[in-house]
């Protein structure tokens, strides 16, 4: 999985940072015109995330028994 290749964590390590930086910089909010994400923002997206990772783990599922 995950562990099989230590650049993909340096790599996922490296995308979260410049993403924090760039939702609560303040240089990137005058930048770019954008706010930090608030608690109840982060709880959608994490919901949501939820969400979607359960239909797409049902559709391969649903697939897998399709073609045994």
């Amino acid at each position: 999985m995950l562990s099989g290749n230590p650049m993909i964590l340096w790599g996922i390590g490296v995308i979260v940072v410049l993403q924090l930086l760039f939702t609560y910089w303040p240089a990137m909010h005058i930048l770019f015109h954008t706010a930090p994400l608030g608690t109840g923002m982060w709880l959608r997206i994490a919901g949501l995330s939820i969400v979607l990772f359960l239909l797409v783990e049902m559709e391969k599922a649903m697939a897998r028994t399709r073609s045994s």
